[in-house]
């Protein structure tokens, strides 16, 4: 779908909470979702990146080599190279990332081996550290769901012609989300995360075989620094996953998210099909609600928290991301 175009210039925030996230020293969560046409081959399956390895065996060999801080191997967990102004060699750095993969308990097997300092295939620049994500006073547009239909629309529309996002609320009231979803939602994907390492172990994989993968980073061998999180990914269609592969616990909460976001997407695109004249099922009529995306974050904690990133920039290339409501950080933790 294309983004509807603005009738005048309009002056946008560089990032958004949405698109920039620090970790946490106490950890955080978060789920969201895109929605949009599938993509894929012939078939419209979700494909792992072209750049991505091979998958890996879904049996752990050995559960993670790193040691603890102070006898971490250089580059990984110790102080030796968890300095910026010390990279390592790109030969280094290909060794030190494929270790990391083929652990394949992800940055919460780091914090498990106990280090205390962000290790330097994790480290970032920080070009946001002074300046403020949003100019003061802009806020981002709120589409209320529970207002008339015309109303909805017509806010929908404006949001997405002059910033092509927007806060969406009250889709528990008017889609019968329940609204203890997002909690019960984050709760089971932070469960899966704080599993024991051999358990999380078994389901590392880049790839996504049945529509599901749980790894650490889809751009770690190409991106100039890993983030600190691990996701899990389970893709709803244009086929629907082999639920057997979505882990056990959290299972449920990833089946009935598809029924909730398949609700949320509806709604909105009706709302913006009828806007733009084209009556409410035009848009999904067009598969612009075929291919649903769950990712799910779980950003560990974190020793140095100010020295890298959960989220670095970025643009949706989707055609809507639902997100409200479905986003969480323990309490008294700012999203920064």
């Amino acid at each position: 779908m294309s983004r509807l175009r603005p009738s005048s210039p309009v002056t946008r925030p560089r990032f958004t909470a949405a698109t920039v996230r620090r970790p946490s020293p106490s950890g955080g969560t978060s789920v969201a979702c895109s929605v949009g046409r599938g993509r894929g081959g012939r078939n419209g399956r979700w494909r792992q990146d072209k750049d991505s390895p091979r998958p890996r065996p879904t049996s752990p060999s050995t559960i993670h080599p790193f040691p603890s801080a102070p006898r971490s191997p250089k580059g990984l967990g110790g102080s030796a190279m968890a300095s910026p102004s010390a990279p390592a060699p790109q030969s280094d750095r290909a060794a030190l990332l494929e270790a990391f993969d083929e652990a394949r308990t992800g940055v919460r097997g780091l914090v498990e081996s106990g280090v205390s300092s962000v290790p330097a295939l994790f480290v970032h620049p920080d070009p946001y550290a002074s300046a403020p994500l949003a100019p003061p006073g802009v806020s981002i547009p709120v589409v209320d769901l529970s207002l008339p239909a015309p109303l909805a629309a017509a806010a929908a529309a404006e949001a997405a012609r002059s910033w092509g996002f927007f806060h969406l609320v009250n889709h528990h009231q008017a889609l019968g989300v329940p609204e203890d979803y997002p909690a019960r939602a984050l709760a089971a994907v932070r469960a899966f995360n704080e599993l024991p390492a051999a358990e999380r172990a078994a389901h590392y994989c880049r790839a996504m075989p049945g529509g599901v993968s749980y790894s650490s980073n889809h751009d770690l061998f190409r991106a100039p620094a890993a983030s600190w999180r691990d996701t899990i990914q389970i893709a709803f269609g244009p086929e629907r996953p082999d639920s057997a592969r979505i882990p056990a616990v959290c299972r449920d909460e990833a089946l009935e998210w598809d029924a909730h976001a398949t609700a949320v997407g509806r709604a909105l695109l009706g709302l913006l099909s009828e806007r733009l004249g084209l009556g409410p099922t035009r848009l999904e009529e067009a598969s612009c609600l075929e291919g649903k995306l769950m990712v799910c974050h779980y950003y560990p904690v974190c020793p140095e928290p100010e020295r890298t990133m959960g989220v670095v920039p970025h643009r949706p290339r989707r055609a809507h991301r639902p997100r409200a409501g479905l986003c969480g950080w323990p309490a008294g933790e700012a999203n920064r």
